[in-house]
């Protein structure tokens, strides 16, 4: 039992041990994997810890390179490490004490609490933030700028508005206009194009009963300062006395007329421009005279560089002096019965030199240093008087100029604008009362000095020092104006016209343009714009420039920016909605096509605009001493075409016409016809002026109502029957042309006939569309959604050619095209300014002629199919 007892315990003994043993290896066992676990931690730490502190300065404790004992505590110091954070402590400081951007303090604060009155008042702030907003009004008041009653100051609005003009100078006008006109940009200005009321209508009445008022400022002013005969002798090569009265003509040189001419650079071809002109009034105490060349911006430096040449060539004529007088003088038009009445109420002359005893030397006036004798002013002043008791300018001699030396225009600016209800009635005039206006005295006048325009704009009185003198004397105060009070010497141009239109040109010096221009509004006057004037000519038959001048180097560049306008327009639409000038039998609905006129008529093609060497022109006169450099003249202006300017040879043309109108009791043949052309001298006309162009009017029948670029025909030997027998017959049909296509090419429109049946022409086409596609990369791109750089074809593309395109050909003969033309509220019809073909005007006649019927030519719009019938007159003046 001893030994039972003794295996037990000892067996029990043994599995207490062992189980200690297994519990003690498991314990090593977990002993050992959480000290590998701490190990690795800690190595971990020990290489982030080195990482962190490669970034950190020497002075903290603790060193990357692991030589100090990692279970050891870190330190730094603090006063080294505060020192180093100062800059970065102050700017955070700042940071939070400061609201960041471009907010002001109330900006800040949620949309809740924010209030209007929050941006002027601190006290609708909370209290934090109220200190921060007082530092901010402190700022603002050194950076308030003036009010906006001292920046809204006449002289203030001048000053800033002259920074924005650019490229572009203004007129002195320039702000009354943009404020009720669109303003357009022309030849470096910027000018009133037409007024925002849109009263077509107003501006013919006020054309003919009233007073309309235009700013030409912008036209150029050339002086010539010389000997009479020298000054004569510059010119003589630009001008032609076929044309009209020159410079040298005796009613001009006394200075007691001015007048207009067309420059040439070779006559009859290459014109330059119409040019205005006035000479100084004749003194027998000086040897010099002045002559003033007055024409449009667009002229004005060609003008100058030809004038200048003549100069250097002609030795006798070197001591001529060239000066530009651009922006020097103020230039306003007035037109209409009541320019009389509007110029005497506006300007307010002068009686006599003299001036007050109490007037110190230092104070004396311009006026006062160089007097004009009494007799002079006498003579003026009756003048003047007559020119206020006529009820129109046509009760008064052509052409005459007026010098006077007047009063402030702002002293007699009426407060409110004058009724213009009771208009004047153009009457004819009453010669027994016109009084003798030959003389030079009345045309003298101190604006030829430059030293006195000089001193006049200099000493100009400021409009604050009138209104301070009108608020303090509230009667009485003509005797401080006086003392205050500032002249003016102006010159009146007289304006003589067939028609509607008759008045005054008004030349200021510089600086006094806004003055007269508000006294001659509030006068009664209507203001017009550029379009307005060219409206204003229609009605008067007066060709405006430049776009009724189709041969000079200006009016072909404008047709051809035009063209270019017109064009982009027209291809801004959607091929359903653009006409088919194809099949409307139209050639050049963009641009008057001159030249194809021209090869209608002559043998030998001409093209419409060459820059090349050698043209058919005609040779200078004999009598011309001074020639051009013809390769310069032709390359610059290489219009091969030209307009007829001879006096004499329209007004036979205008004979030859009238003989057709009264139709004359002889049976009309081609013996009859051979005979009249030689008894008006016309048989050799038109084989020496093959190319050229006669300037027309043309008036419709019945209907219609022309456009620019109207297209002026011959009518069939079928349609004049018609119009005597048939009152209900308006005009023939233009034929549709089926086969008349309308190709873009390289941006422009290519317009002809097609041989090719529908099926081949599409074909072509698609052919054609699809090798610009695969030159340019744009395959799959339907057609209309090409734009402009996609669809120019390659430079080897030839369009014609391709699709066997033809010119188309009208019906009817076209001779001439229409440059101004609309509703004419003179004659309640349908008028027009053009120019026909001189050939093709002859054939035109003699077709009438033969038929015994009036002189009819047929219109046409590029868009319609209706011809319409018009009468035709020949103009001879003005053109």
């Amino acid at each position: 039992m001893e030994q039972k007892s003794n295996l037990v315990a000892a067996h029990t003994l043994i599995e207490a041990r062992g189980e200690r043993v297994v519990k003690e290896g498991t314990a090593v066992k977990i002993k050992d994997e959480n000290e590998d676990g701490q190990q690795k931690a800690a190595s971990t730490r020990k290489r982030k810890r080195e990482k962190r502190l490669k970034s950190q300065p020497k002075n903290v404790s603790g060193s990357p390179s692991g030589s100090q004992d990692t279970t050891s505590m870190r330190g730094i110091c603090v006063t080294d490490f505060v020192q180093a954070r100062a800059t970065e402590l102050h700017n955070m400081i700042s940071a939070v004490s400061q609201h960041g951007g471009t907010k002001r303090t109330f900006q800040t604060l949620p949309r809740h609490m924010r209030r209007r009155a929050m941006s002027h008042n601190i006290k609708r702030l909370p209290h934090r933030l109220r200190e921060q907003a007082k530092s901010e009004v402190v700022e603002s008041e050194f950076k308030k700028g003036p009010s906006r009653k001292t920046r809204r100051k006449p002289h203030k609005l001048v000053e800033e508005y002259s920074c924005q003009s650019g490229k572009f100078q203004w007129l002195e006008t320039h702000i009354w206009h943009a404020k009720r006109f669109k303003m357009m940009e022309y030849s470096g200005y910027k000018i009133a194009e037409c007024s925002c009321d849109k009263g077509a209508r107003a501006t013919y009445r006020y054309l003919s009963t009233g007073c309309l008022l235009y700013d030409l400022s912008y036209h150029g002013c050339i002086e010539l300062i010389g000997i009479e005969s020298d000054i004569v002798t510059v010119l003589h090569p630009l001008m032609s006395s076929e044309v009209g009265l020159t410079v040298q003509a005796k009613d001009y040189l006394t200075g007691s007329r001015s007048s207009h001419a067309i420059f040439y650079h070779s006559y009859p071809s290459y014109p330059i421009g119409p040019v205005q002109f006035l000479w100084s009034p004749k003194c027998d105490e000086v040897s010099e005279r002045q002559l003033w060349l007055m024409a449009d911006p667009s002229i004005n430096d060609v003008l100058m560089e030809e004038v200048a040449g003549n100069i250097q060539l002609l030795s006798s004529s070197r001591s001529v002096i060239i000066n530009n007088l651009k922006d020097q003088l103020v230039h306003y038009r007035l037109m209409g019965p009541r320019s009389n009445a509007v110029v005497t109420q506006a300007v307010d002359p002068v009686c006599s030199s003299a001036t007050d005893e109490e007037d110190v030397e230092e104070d004396r006036k311009w006026w006062t240093m160089q007097p004009v004798d009494e007799a002079v002013l006498s003579e003026k002043m009756k003048y003047f008087e007559y020119i206020t008791s006529t009820q129109s300018p046509r009760e008064l001699p052509s052409k005459t100029v007026v010098g006077l030396t007047v009063k402030d225009f702002r002293l007699s600016t009426p407060d409110r604008k004058v009724n213009t209800a009771a208009h004047v009635v153009d009457t004819p005039p009453n010669i027994t009362t016109i009084p003798i206006t030959d003389s030079s005295e009345i045309s003298s006048c101190h604006i030829w000095d430059k030293a006195t325009r000089e001193y006049v704009k200099k000493t100009m009185v400021p409009e604050c020092h009138l209104n301070k003198i009108r608020s303090e004397k509230l009667s009485d105060i003509s005797k401080e104006l006086k003392r205050v009070e500032s002249r003016v010497p102006i010159l009146l141009l007289h304006q003589t016209v067939n028609g509607v239109g008759i008045g005054w040109d008004i030349l200021v010096p510089a600086g006094w343009g806004k003055s007269l221009w508000m006294s001659l509004v509030y006068h009664g006057s209507r203001v017009v714009g550029y379009e307005d004037m060219k409206k204003c000519s229609l009605e008067q038959s007066l060709f405006h420039f430049p776009t009724d001048y189709p041969d000079t180097a200006v009016g072909h560049q404008l047709e051809l920016t035009n063209m270019r306008v017109l064009n982009s327009k027209y291809f801004k639409y959607p091929p359903d909605k653009r006409p088919n000038f194809g099949k409307l039998n139209s050639p050049s609905p963009f641009m008057p096509a001159w030249s194809l006129i021209i090869d209608q008529f002559t043998d030998k093609p001409v093209p419409s605009c060459s820059t090349e060497s050698e043209h058919d022109g005609h040779s200078e006169p004999a009598a011309k001493k001074i020639k051009l450099s013809e390769h310069k003249v032709r390359v610059k202006f290489g219009v091969s075409y030209y307009v007829l300017r001879s006096t004499k040879l329209l007004m036979a043309l205008s004979k030859l016409l009238n003989i057709v109108m009264i139709r004359d009791s002889r049976v009309p043949s081609n013996e009859h016809w051979s005979m009249m052309l030689t008894d008006l001298e016309l048989s050799s006309v038109a084989m020496e002026h093959d190319k050229a162009f006669v300037p027309i009017s043309f008036a419709m029948c019945d209907r219609g109502n022309p456009s620019t670029r109207s297209m002026i025909c011959i009518p069939s030997v079928e349609d004049l029957p018609k119009f005597s027998t048939d009152k209900l017959y308006h005009g023939p049909l233009e034929p549709l042309n089926k086969k008349g296509v309308c190709i873009r090419s390289n941006n422009e429109l290519v317009i002809g006939t097609t041989s090719l049946s529908n099926k081949k022409f599409k074909l072509a086409k698609q052919e054609l569309l699809s090798r610009k596609r695969t030159v340019l990369g744009t395959s799959g791109i339907p057609e209309e959604k090409l734009t402009v750089v996609d669809f120019n074809p390659p430079p080897d593309d030839d369009v014609a050619n391709r699709l066997n395109l033809q010119p188309v050909q009208p019906s009817r003969v076209t001779i001439g095209f229409a440059t101004n033309a609309g509703y004419a509220f003179s004659t309640g019809l349908g008028t027009g300014l053009g120019f026909c073909s001189l050939l093709g005007l002859l054939e035109l006649i003699k077709i009438c002629y033969l038929f015994n019927h009036p002189a009819t030519a047929l219109v046409r719009e590029h868009d319609s199919l209706q011809y319409r019938s018009a009468n035709i007159d020949i103009l001879h003046r003005n053109c």
